[in-house]
């Protein structure tokens, strides 16, 4: 059954993905606090406001993934929490492929149809004033071969992103979740410095040298939070502090926060994420607001707004902004803001699409095939169970025979 407050977070955390992704390309200087060291030119007044920690958390892109990730090791080893039955475990190993791989593949056929058709605009950004970062991309061809191989091996097991941008998160939920099955079968939930030991050997084989080591650290931590805790005395302060460690930047605001090699936004927004969750399982009140409707919506269409969005802010959004600024005169002001709500909403509708024809499909595609796939391992297993229970009442027989109930009929007249 699904926890609507959790939903709801994802569901935020997804536009937020989206809205950090408008937001930097339309008014680069939001994301200036972002990189240390940065030194993007502010071209508003209001932008001195808005790139402020307590309103930027909203759209810090890297804090919404983190909570992804968490929110996927919560979810992922909750019935094996609940029930110990590794047979979940095998089961959702066997669904994460067709379940991750399939809608972001349609995605990526869906970039790519847009590149063949011509119709990517992010090469209008250098008359337009937005943001230079989205431009090097979508300037070479790509073969229909070529993106058949990214979309089923390079972006999934590779990480290539060529064709969407934010593809780089599958990869890890890919690989992070079917390691953390493999932990979990090795360690159980009794022996948690195990699976996680288990857990991290593989992350490293894999990943060594990589910061993608504490996005997979995050999956891991999501986990540990179906662990019996009683944090309700503490749950605003773990809000609170998650929203804290959510809002990093580089500004004088965070200047306690000690020197990590150039990794403190990657390592906050982590640890917010983690805290921000158990606060959200362990505030009944706060859960209430965010399982509410709207949230909820978000959260059912989260997925398919991830996969979607960047292309069609690289067609859509840009070519909206050179029509609205060059060809139609409007001040940048005015003309991103009618990009803004216009892709919010394109985006929105997209995703709804998507999420029915491609997504859900794709998840009861991955249900199936795992119950089929399961079912012989289930059969073995309840004929296990009736042949362990027909053994026990076999020597239960023979223990009756031999002086029990079913005693030799020339002795029972003896004393």
């Amino acid at each position: 059954m699904k926890n609507d407050a959790l939903e709801g977070l994802r569901g935020i955390a997804a536009l937020g993905v989206v809205f950090s992704h408008l937001l930097f390309s339309l008014f680069p200087y939001l994301a200036n606090n972002m990189v240390p060291n940065s030194n993007i030119p502010q071209a508003f007044g209001w932008e001195s406001i808005a790139i402020q920690p307590i309103f930027s958390v909203f759209y810090n892109g890297s804090f919404a993934v983190s909570i992804f990730f968490v929110l996927s090791g919560y979810v992922l080893t909750k019935k094996f929490y609940e029930t110990g039955d590794t047979r979940v475990l095998y089961s959702g190993a066997v669904k994460r492929y067709p379940r991750l791989v399939i809608p972001a593949s349609v995605s990526v056929f869906f970039a790519w149809t847009l590149l063949s058709a011509g119709a990517m605009n992010n090469d209008l950004i250098p008359v337009l004033g937005s943001a230079g970062w989205p431009y090097g991309q979508y300037h070479e061809p790509v073969s229909f071969v070529e993106a058949v191989r990214m979309a089923f091996v390079g972006a999934p097991l590779l990480g290539e992103t060529a064709l969407n941008n934010p593809l780089w998160t599958i990869r890890i939920e890919l690989l992070g979740s079917l390691f953390l099955f493999a932990a979990y079968a090795i360690g159980g939930t009794k022996r948690p410095v195990v699976a996680f030991l288990a857990y991290l050997l593989m992350v490293l084989l894999t990943n060594w040298a990589n910061t993608s080591i504490v996005h997979f650290i995050a999956i891991f931590g999501g986990s540990l939070l179906n662990r019996p805790l009683n944090l309700s005395r503490i749950s605003w302060y773990l809000i609170a502090a998650g929203l804290i460690g959510g809002g990093f930047d580089y500004s004088e605001f965070y200047a306690w926060v000690p020197v990590m090699g150039g990794e403190e936004k990657l390592v906050m927004n982590t640890l917010g994420a983690v805290l921000l969750v158990a606060g959200v399982l362990a505030n009944p009140a706060f859960a209430a607001r965010l399982a509410s409707k709207a949230p909820v919506v978000l959260g059912g269409v989260s997925y398919s707004s991830y996969l979607v969005h960047w292309p069609i802010i690289c067609s859509f959004s840009f070519g909206t902004l050179y029509v609205l600024k060059l060809k139609l005169g409007l001040d940048h002001q005015t003309a991103a803001l009618i990009v803004l709500t216009s892709t919010l909403a394109f985006v929105l509708v997209a995703a709804a699409c998507f999420e029915r024809h491609v997504d859900a499909p794709a998840t009861r595609l991955a249900s199936n095939l795992a119950r089929r796939l399961m079912r012989p391992a289930a059969v073995a297993a309840q004929a296990k169970a009736v042949s362990s229970a027909l053994g026990d009442d076999l020597r239960e027989l023979r223990r009756g025979s031999q002086g029990g109930i079913w005693r030799h009929p020339s002795r029972e007249s003896e004393p």
